[in-house]
């Protein structure tokens, strides 16, 4: 079986070479050099299975910790865990969805367009559909490269529905080394080593992915794989999300002031840390729960690992990682929250005395995930209720998540797209130039001055110009100030988005409830136009 694997994957060395050998097509050859490692790995062993389970450990971002994984074989689901000492996190996806828990424990749904599209790729993935047998993905046999002196062969997959994957495969050993994915804003990559014999099947002992600052980045070492002939729905359930808010004499919601900065727009918190403050924290739906390193220090805080976080500009910025006791929002507590550190200067803000005190950091995903979050931009109010009990007022849109920002369609001069809502954005309505050229509206633009700004991942530039129309929900805007980015790297050059909404959309409506749990954004009547 092995000479026939090895005849196999020869036999499409032309094509490698730039063309198809005589009287075969393409995709003919590119399934020949799957079939040859598919016999190369286990042959018919693969029919018998039904699910693999591998447990061992993973490092990511300088911090160790178990990690368990299991894959469907047969529906694609799948269920990916790390546990470290400060933190956990998972990500899968079930006959609910595709789904992330973030370091804190909260479950939220991948369940946008571009999310489900990935997702179908990401279960093609897991169930190995390269090696089933699978005649319905779309196959292409690419050219060959060479890496490390390695000589590989490459195989574009595509199933139905779902994003063109590369399968980079050795010429020689027919190995399965590395697969990668173009997502909205980056590639991900997964790299296989270390292929060992487990009951007739070929399998990798060590797996990395790369996702750059996500929580799925870093090397698992597998140390026990597992074949099943069956799997239980419940193997592979949605984790359980920690209670770990309470409400101080027995209230149902909390309120803390909470205001525009006058002079950098940020909309601006106060918590308290440990029982101690209170301190000046950025709200912002398109960020994490982070720490200045001057507030780490003063708050005594031990950190750990070394990582990075990529954000609007085409670089990166490093981070650390720590964890607090207690969390405190006015009559609300959340309990033992990892944070991530950041090291980058947030400036400052002023008190409600007018005193300017030093920003300490931004608080994000964690709190939108625990409550129906309403900014009460008219009273300068933030108000925390249970998840699904926020207030019925007003318009409302539907809100989905690629990542861990919530977005929510829109229109712009007519055209319909998908927006980032982001209270960390202190700037105009920002739309991105390659969704204007794929629209036809670049054209319609009036430019002004470029200018450029800072932020995590480095400097971003942009163009100041208007939008005739902007339609969120029911309110109409004309006339709007926007920024044009044409970034080709960071958040910025999301592919799949049309653009970034913040504060200066958001602050011209009297309150606007963030309510994940009902996926929903309202936004009060009454809006400035």
């Amino acid at each position: 079986m092995r000479a026939r694997a090895i005849a196999l994957v020869f036999l499409a060395a032309a094509t490698i070479a730039g063309s198809p050998a005589a009287g075969q097509s393409d995709e003919h050859a590119a399934r020949a050099v799957l079939s040859a490692m598919q016999a190369a790995s286990g042959g018919a062993a693969w029919w018998r299975l039904r699910a693999i389970r591998a447990e061992g450990r993973k490092t990511s971002f300088g911090l160790e910790g178990s990690y368990r994984e299991l894959d469907d074989l047969m529906t694609g689901y799948f269920s990916r865990q790390a546990r470290y000492a400060i933190f956990a996190n998972a990500e899968g996806a079930n006959r609910d969805g595709r789904w992330r828990q973030d370091s804190s424990g909260q479950v939220h749904l991948l369940d946008s367009h571009e999310a489900a599209t990935v997702a179908v790729t990401e279960r093609y993935i897991a169930r190995a559909g390269y090696l089933h047998r699978d005649r319905t993905a779309r196959l292409s046999l690419l050219r060959g490269e060479v890496v490390n002196g390695v000589r590989l062969i490459r195989i574009a997959v595509t199933p139905p529905g779902g994003r063109t994957a590369i399968l980079w495969i050795g010429q020689h050993d027919l190995e399965l080394k590395k697969i990668t994915l173009q997502l909205s804003t980056r590639i991900e990559a997964f790299a296989y080593a270390d292929y060992r014999w487990v009951h007739g099947v070929r399998l990798p002992f060590r797996i990395t992915i790369d996702l750059g600052d996500e929580n799925e980045t870093g090397t698992a070492t597998i140390s026990k794989y597992q074949l099943l002939t069956t799997v239980s729905a419940a193997a592979l359930a949605t984790p359980t999300p920690p209670n770990d808010v309470t409400f101080a004499a027995r209230r149902r919601q909390a309120q803390v002031a909470a205001r525009l900065d006058p002079h950098f727009g940020w909309l601006v918190v106060f918590a308290r840390i440990n029982g101690r403050g209170p301190l000046a924290f950025i709200l912002d739906t398109g960020g994490h729960d982070i720490f200045t390193p001057a507030a780490a220090k003063g708050l005594g805080l031990p950190l750990y690992g070394s990582g990075k976080s990529y954000g609007s500009g085409s670089g990166s910025t490093p981070t650390r990682f720590t964890a607090v006791d207690s969390l405190r929002l006015g009559a609300a507590t959340i309990s033992h929250q990892p944070f991530t550190v950041l090291y980058l200067g947030l400036g400052y803000t002023h008190d409600a005395a007018g005193r300017k005190v030093p920003l300490s950091g931004i608080l994000g995903l964690e709190i939108f995930e625990r409550f129906a979050v309403t900014i009460d931009y008219a009273s300068g109010r933030l108000v925390l209720r249970p998840r699904a009990a926020g207030p019925r007022e007003g318009a409302s849109v539907h809100i989905v998540f690629t990542s861990d920002m919530p977005l929510c369609g829109a229109s712009f001069n007519g055209a319909a797209g998908v927006f980032g809502v982001d209270t960390g954005n202190n700037a105009a309505l920002i739309v991105f130039a390659q969704w204007l050229r794929a629209h036809r509206l670049a054209g319609q633009i009036h430019y002004g001055r470029s200018v450029s700004g800072e932020g995590t991942g480095g400097t971003n530039t942009m163009r100041r110009a208007h939008g005739d129309r902007f339609v969120l929900g029911t309110t109409t805007f004309r006339n709007l100030p926007i920024f044009v980015t044409d970034m080709r790297s960071g958040s910025f050059s999301a592919r799949s988005e049309a653009g970034n909404l913040g504060e200066s959309v958001m602050s011209r409506f009297p309150r606007v409830t963030f309510d994940y749990a009902q996926g929903t954004l309202r936004f009060a009547p009454g809006a400035r136009p």
